[in-house]
């Protein structure tokens, strides 16, 4: 297993390959930012809320964060589709490398965490200049009156951090389906494999996208958790809420989504690879 997690990391189709192809799609991301955004005439709601013509900022959606979280799924596939055939014939055994894919998403996704971050600073340092601001996961559900201190709150940026973590595992998800799907069968199969898990995790966020109290009828289209939407009240309590909300809750309960996805994925990935048909060459 040592083997292919140091492949994975320090081979020629590891995380090289990873950071190129995601890379690519964050640059891409990060044109849109830079040219087609900021050239619509309307671009959000007023920072601070006044007249269209005298508000001090726009807030522009972040799409870094969901739309990069696909270009990372699908990087990911695609690192994981090119290594596994060198770890079978590089003699891994089908448990190690089984684990170690675990132990590789985690470490991509943190990489990859670290990649949003700084596109989404360098975007907000360029917006700032311009009147415009960049919403993070975090602050795009919270009130303008509070919008500023949530912005430097570290409660905020970890929990935005957690979204992250969310979203990326959700589509590594589908991307450990996809490589052992090709593995096992071919890729046609793998495509629609992937794309049949992509439409189960979407049920589970809907299932998780239900809220309460001042959100009962707000539609959180991001699509991940209530809690999610409840930040706001969990970090800046409303006096006339009529039931509490605990941050330490909101945290756990998106990390624990989002292993719930990831693991029945792998799970799935684990039965696959295992009984695969190189197994049975191997064998033979």
């Amino acid at each position: 297993m040592r083997e292919y997690i140091k492949y994975a990391f320090c081979g020629r189709e590891g995380l090289r390959t990873y950071l190129k192809w995601s890379g690519l799609g964050f640059l891409v991301l990060f044109i849109i930012h830079m040219l087609i955004i900021p050239s619509l005439s309307y671009v959000g709601e007023p920072f601070i809320v006044t007249s269209p013509s005298t508000a001090e900022h726009y807030r522009v959606f972040n799409y870094y964060e969901n739309i990069g979280a696909v270009f990372a799924g699908i990087a990911f596939a695609y690192v994981l589709a090119k290594i596994i055939p060198v770890a079978v014939n590089g003699g891994t055994s089908r448990v190690n490398m089984v684990l170690g894919t675990g132990v590789i998403a985690i470490g991509y996704s943190a990489v990859t965490v670290l990649m949003l971050n700084i596109a989404c600073l360098v975007t907000s340092i360029i917006y700032g200049r311009f009147g415009l601001k960049l919403d993070i996961n975090a602050v795009a559900f919270i009130e303008d009156a509070l919008r500023s201190k949530a912005v430097s709150d570290p409660r905020v940026i970890f929990f935005d951090v957690c979204i992250s973590f969310y979203l990326l595992l959700a589509f590594y998800a589908a991307a450990v389906i996809f490589a052992a799907v090709k593995q096992k069968i071919n890729t046609a199969a793998a495509f629609l494999s992937s794309a049949v898990s992509c439409f189960l995790i979407y049920l589970f966020y809907r299932m998780n996208a239900s809220s309460s109290g001042y959100l009962s009828n707000a539609l959180d289209f991001l699509l991940l958790n209530r809690s999610i939407g409840e930040l706001e009240y969990a970090l800046y309590p409303d006096p006339r809420m009529s039931y509490f909300v605990d941050y330490s809750d909101c945290v756990i309960s998106v990390l624990s989504d989002c292993f719930i996805v990831f693991l029945a994925a792998f799970l799935v990935y684990a039965l696959l690879m295992l009984r695969s048909s190189l197994t049975g060459r191997r064998k033979a």
